[in-house]
């Protein structure tokens, strides 16, 4: 969508070449709103609401805080490649997106070890269960 934008800016472009991007970077757009809707089980995979999972044998919760891509979706989604202004406005709005999926990312990184970790952890303690037992 970067790159669209910045195609975008270029003066030499014609208004057909623009037409051509802003149909190409509003099919992206949707693209990325679809993606913030989809959902696995039931549960929602990038809402804003937090999800809350027992992570030990005696019942710990951890909270995995909610990832709200929706609105960084629509707010891209919003743009327009039709004026230099707009464009302008794109690029610092895909940066800004940008900028909030690399932190989605970190944050599902820290979730997914944690998740990690705590299988493991059930594992072995299912093991030590199943080996005290016979």
């Amino acid at each position: 969508m970067g790159e669209l934008a910045m195609l975008a800016q270029d003066a030499t472009k014609s208004s057909d070449d623009r037409a051509a991007y802003q149909a190409e970077f509003a099919k992206l757009g949707t693209f990325m709103t679809d993606t913030a809707a989809k959902n696995f089980n039931g549960t929602s995979l990038f809402s804003a609401t937090a999800l809350t999972v027992t992570t030990d044998e005696t019942g710990t919760l951890t909270s995995m805080a909610g990832l709200d891509l929706k609105v960084t979706a629509v707010a891209v989604n919003d743009e327009s490649l039709s004026t230099a202004a707009s464009v302008a406005t794109a690029l610092i709005d895909l940066k800004a997106a940008t900028t909030a999926v690399a932190k989605f990312r970190a944050e599902i990184g820290v979730n997914q070890a944690t998740l990690s970790y705590t299988s493991n952890q059930l594992t072995v303690s299912s093991e030590n269960l199943a080996a005290a037992s016979s």
